[in-house]
């Protein structure tokens, strides 16, 4: 019974009116103890009595099956009972009229019996009928709560099975997100190959597959470059030529292949089972492919196909920015005592959480911060900003927010909040405000600064209020 069913009144009226009441069986039961009654008392007048068939006896015995079949089956089969007892009674066994005798005394002393069975069975049998019914819609009625119980239960035990997923998918995502920010973090001044090798971290935090791969386009074929797990028994291709059906769908038609797909199943080949191109969204310059070889059936889902996506998107961008980084350098940006992230790379940042936080369903919140004539001030009121809104933010948010610095140069700063409430967001900018003049103390007068902080996107709840309104 489904749990829609189990608490719907109307369904559960239905279902106990079409129920069945057995009848056909029980008039089989008791015509059966009918015919063993009667079957049974002539046999014991045979032999114990003078074969009057209990004439004489007071009172008669066939009372006995009368009454017991009017209470345990009510009105219908007493009936049966009282006609039955009727015909066995007189049934080439009608006693004599005598010569004082009255016709009509002798007709009323043939049927009396016959005339109180019969309306004993009616007045009795209707009574019982009425318990019996009574009864039987308890019993229905229990049976009913005991579905609708159970039903209970079982929505109860799915509900609880689903809020624990649920939960633990949350988690799961803010560990992802958590030790993807760390790792990228990690990866922003590195070495065009060291930033390929880094990112097999971050696809790790975020699919947990257990054989990947990466792919660069040299010379118009694609060269393994980095991998994941392979194990020497593992058989997969260290490059594909523009002849293979993988390279002409990933780089000649740059969409993700995935297994789940027949159509995409013969294009793998067995190696892999996700495969897409790295692709630099600014310029949509190709550089490679991401492959998934090997990834247990749970994890291979519509958001996990969404966040490999994001992940060639990313890794394109990150590489592309390493490339730059070595070929022309950024001597102003890099300063790995900085809190904060480093300016190049916050497009990649943004893009990726909001993508993530619509997909996962939290709020992301932007707090941007702007130095009037920036560029005027000396060096060491620089820093000295610097380290104080870093203090201060690390004081007015709480300890386990998740928090983005980004150093966009020339005083704009900027910090991704996710998972932060429209009520805590209001607080923020005041608290941060007196925080920051606070640590600066003599300074805010030769520092013209100020804050903006607004929402990127909107929490699942908030979303749903706003559909239902």
């Amino acid at each position: 019974m489904k749990p829609s069913e189990a608490l719907n009144p109307v369904q559960d009226e239905k279902t106990l009116a079409e129920r069945p009441r057995h009848r056909p069986l029980l008039r089989r039961v008791a015509l059966l103890e009918i015919v063993l009654f009667l079957g049974g008392a002539l046999v014991v007048d045979q032999l114990f009595f003078d074969g009057s068939r209990f004439l004489s006896v007071e009172p008669h015995p066939f009372w006995i099956l009368v009454v017991l079949l009017s209470v345990q089956y009510g009105s219908r089969m007493g009936l049966v009972a009282a006609l039955a007892c009727t015909v066995t009674l007189l049934y080439g066994n009608v006693p004599e009229r005598s010569f004082a005798q009255d016709i009509h005394d002798w007709l009323l002393s043939i049927m009396e019996l016959p005339f109180l069975w019969l309306v004993s069975a009616v007045v009795i049998g209707e009574v019982s009928s009425r318990h019996i019914t009574a009864r039987h819609q308890m019993n229905n009625a229990l049976l009913a709560a005991s579905e609708r119980e159970s039903a209970l239960i079982d929505s109860l035990h799915q509900l609880n099975t689903i809020k624990e997923r649920m939960e633990m998918r949350v988690a799961g995502q803010w560990r992802t997100v958590s030790k993807t920010l760390n790792a990228a973090r990690a990866i922003e001044e590195m070495e065009p190959k060291q930033v390929l090798s880094q990112s097999l971290e971050l696809v790790e935090h975020m699919l947990g597959p257990e054989h990947f791969s990466i792919f660069l386009l040299k010379n118009n074929t694609l060269h393994h470059t980095f991998n994941w797990g392979w194990t020497p028994q593992a058989e997969y291709s260290q490059f594909f030529k523009p002849e293979t059906p993988l390279f002409s769908a990933v780089i000649g038609e740059r969409r993700i292949v995935c297994v789940s797909n027949p159509a995409d199943e013969g294009i793998l080949d067995r190696q892999g089972v996700l495969a897409g191109p790295l692709v630099v969204p600014e310029t949509d310059v190709l550089l490679g492919m991401l492959k998934v070889e090997k990834m247990t059936f749970d994890q291979l889902s519509l958001s996990t196909v969404k966040n490999f996506e994001f992940l060639c998107e990313w890794i394109g961008s990150l590489y592309s920015k390493a490339l730059d980084y070595q070929q022309y350098g950024y001597p102003d940006q890099k300063n790995t005592a900085s809190p904060f992230h480093n300016g190049l790379y916050f497009p990649v940042y943004n893009k990726f959480l909001i993508d993530l936080a619509n997909q996962a369903g939290f709020s992301l919140v932007l707090l941007k911060v702007r130095v009037h004539d920036y560029p005027m001030l000396p060096n060491a009121l620089k820093s000295r900003f610097k380290i104080v809104l870093d203090q201060s933010l690390k004081k007015v948010l709480r300890a386990d927010d998740l928090m983005l610095f980004t150093d966009l140069g020339l005083g704009k700063f900027t910090v991704l909040l996710p998972n932060i409430s429209d009520q805590y967001r209001k607080m923020i900018k005041p608290r941060l405000q007196a925080m920051v003049n606070e640590q600066l103390g003599p300074l805010p007068a030769a520092i013209d600064y100020e804050l903006e902080i607004y929402p990127l996107t909107s929490s699942m709840s908030a979303l749903h209020a706003q559909s239902s309104s």
